[in-house]
């Protein structure tokens, strides 16, 4: 009994059997062999064999693809994918001039139809535009300079050569805050009582007062002495500094009036004004009587006279000088001088 091929099921004589069949079993295995064989043979020639076969289509398929592609810069994602990779998705815009392309009416291709009907010489013809306008373009770049155009770079260039390392003087303005110190008001001589405290007599406190209140430093207080005599008390509160010598290292000193002093305290001023020059021994509750007939009558409080100004002792009393300053704060604008490189903007090349 004949046995059956791996492939095909044909029937294979069994050897030593089949003595009266093998010969129809070969011959039909024969001819069903060749019939097969044909039909493989007629498919190959339809696939591969001539223009329109099966496989110079797809020849032609790819190099459409593989053209476009190869169009497309070192780095670049290829514009469309080959149709027989198994990758069938597309790129929807050009890599570059894609809005100008696209108002031309060039879209990528995204079907083998697509790339069939393509216009590629219109295509083609739209770059060739585009590289004749950059070719134009380099051209102009790459022309050579005439000889006037040199003649000014050489002048431009020596002139700006010649200015490297140059400097130029440019004034600014800096302003800084200072203070000034002014004779506001100056007692020479005055004497006084010792101990502390006790009473300077001088004819001209009246001015001093005066001018501490247009100062806005202390006021005037119209009173009446036990024996029914009219007198004026002016009372401030004045600051004893070493105004000259802070001012002298370099401190910056409040506005304000101060009493030039050898150490800082605040003292108490008290002027006391009669009204009637012709009075004699006028009696003060605040200091007691007083024999002198001078108008007016200065007495300091809360410090020792000593911080006050140098004194001396003499006939009639000792001896003292009251100076007065004011300090006047403000800004002080001056103008500075410095040396800084010339610039490309310093240099004349009007003449070049």
């Amino acid at each position: 009994m004949p046995s059956s091929s791996t492939n095909y099921s044909y029937d294979i004589p069994t050897v030593g059997s089949d003595s009266t069949t093998y010969g129809t079993i070969i011959n039909q295995f024969v001819e069903s062999l060749s019939a097969k064989l044909k039909t493989v043979s007629d498919k190959i020639n339809t696939a591969g064999v001539g223009a329109s076969s099966t496989l110079a289509q797809v020849n032609r398929n790819i190099a459409q693809v593989d053209a476009i592609n190869s169009r497309i810069p070192v780095g670049v994602a290829d514009l469309l994918p080959d149709p027989y990779s198994g990758a069938t998705t597309p790129v929807s815009t050009w890599p570059y001039l894609n809005t100008e392309l696209q108002a031309e009416g060039f879209s990528p291709p995204t079907t083998a139809q697509e790339v069939l009907d393509f216009d590629y010489s219109g295509f083609a013809t739209y770059l060739n535009t585009r590289f004749d306008s950059l070719s134009a373009r380099i051209l102009g770049l790459d022309a050579p300079i005439s000889i006037s155009d040199s003649s000014t770079l050489i002048c431009e260039t020596n002139k700006i050569l010649a200015a490297l390392g140059t400097t130029k003087t440019v004034t600014s303005t800096v302003s800084t805050t200072s203070s000034v110190e002014t004779e506001f008001y100056t007692l020479l001589g005055g004497y006084y009582n010792s101990p502390f405290p006790g009473a300077i007599y001088h004819v001209n406190s009246v001015s001093l007062a005066t001018l501490l209140e247009a100062e806005g430093i202390g006021s005037f207080d119209d009173r009446i002495d036990q024996n029914g005599n009219p007198y004026t008390i002016y009372t401030a509160g004045i600051t004893i500094s070493d105004v000259t010598g802070r001012l002298d290292s370099g401190e910056a000193v409040p506005t304000g009036i101060y009493l030039q002093g050898s150490t800082e305290a605040l003292v108490t001023m008290t002027i006391r004004r009669v009204s009637n020059y012709s009075l004699s021994g006028i009696y003060f509750p605040e200091t007691g009587r007083i024999t002198d007939t001078s108008p007016d009558t200065i007495q300091i409080t809360g410090a020792d006279y000593s911080v006050l100004s140098p004194y001396t002792t003499e006939t009639g009393g000792q001896k003292l000088n009251l100076y007065f300053k004011r300090v006047v704060t403000g800004t002080v604008t001056t103008e500075v001088s410095s040396q800084v490189p010339v610039t490309l903007a310093d240099i004349d090349l009007s003449d070049c």
